[in-house]
């Protein structure tokens, strides 16, 4: 049961994370996660990459440009 909370939780991080400039620490307490680290740990678990690399991934492929984004 927890794996799929955290699941869920995560799928609601990643919509955050694409959707918003929300930092990411405030992020992770709206998605229900007490600590960043349990958080950050979380998430590269389940996605493979860490929170920062979720949005610098997604903003590169939503602008279409190959630059670093600065986040």
């Amino acid at each position: 049961i927890i794996e799929y909370i955290n699941h869920v939780r995560i799928m609601k991080a990643q919509t955050l994370l694409k959707e918003s400039d929300t930092k990411i620490g405030t992020i992770c307490e709206l998605c229900g996660f007490g600590s960043i680290t349990h958080f950050g740990r979380t998430f590269k678990d389940i996605s493979e990459i860490t929170p920062k690399e979720f949005r610098r991934k997604y903003k590169i492929l939503q602008t279409g440009k190959q630059e670093q984004v600065n986040l």
